[in-house]
């Protein structure tokens, strides 16, 4: 049993060593062996483009978007911000 157990590690292994690193990432020496360029974010084993709304800018880490002054996030847009008037 512990003989199977071994070998069954082992293919595991050996399948996860062997899977090519995927567009648009770059080599990273901890698991899963590759990251995502600045733009692009890990979904499963892919590198997905962020995708930037009109209005909006990539954050410096790469890693997300904001918008731009007198804009304001909703839905996955950017918005001409609304006047907020306190009485």
């Amino acid at each position: 049993m512990k003989a199977f157990i071994l070998v069954l590690l082992l293919v595991s292994v050996n399948l996860t060593a062997s899977e090519k690193a995927p567009n648009h990432s770059i080599p990273k020496e901890t698991f899963p062996g590759w990251k995502c360029k600045d733009g692009y974010v890990q979904k499963w084993s892919k590198c997905v483009k962020i995708k930037v709304p009109k209005h909006g800018k990539l954050l410096e880490d790469g890693k997300g978007w904001n918008c731009n002054e007198g804009y304001e996030r909703y839905r996955g847009t950017c918005r001409k911000a609304r006047s907020r008037n306190i009485k």
